[in-house]
């Protein structure tokens, strides 16, 4: 995985975290996600960019016809600034959710997927 990437999930990930909150791929127009790693637990976390697919593949091919860097067939975010404020911003919802604070009552249960993602790892 190229740390700062766009990806879509595969379909098998919903099906292992059975989680009813998570949202699915609906079929193939799932939206992309941005991947960071979080160094502590050793796991890579995915957050997804928005469910207006059609906008984002407008914007996604424009950015493709402009030649943003792209890694791997997928775009990948290059600016440090930007990167930086994505992953500050993150990493504080995560510090919340880890500490049992929920957003909304429709919320995946992240604590959850982390230690099965943890022990599929192991």
């Amino acid at each position: 995985m190229v740390e700062r990437g766009f990806y879509i999930i595969k379909d098998q990930f919903f099906k292992d975290m059975n989680d009813m909150y998570l949202k699915g791929n609906k079929e193939a127009n799932r939206p992309h996600y941005y991947c960071f790693k979080e160094e502590k637990v050793g796991l890579y976390w995915m957050i997804p960019l928005s469910s207006k697919v059609e906008k984002y593949k407008r914007i996604m091919n424009q950015k493709i016809e402009r030649k943003y860097t792209i890694a791997n067939n997928h775009l990948r975010v290059t600016s440090e600034h930007s990167a930086i404020e994505i992953e500050k911003k993150a990493k504080k919802v995560m510090n919340m959710l880890k500490k049992g604070i929920k957003f909304t009552p429709t919320q995946p249960d992240i604590l959850k997927i982390m230690n099965k993602l943890k022990v599929k790892n192991l």
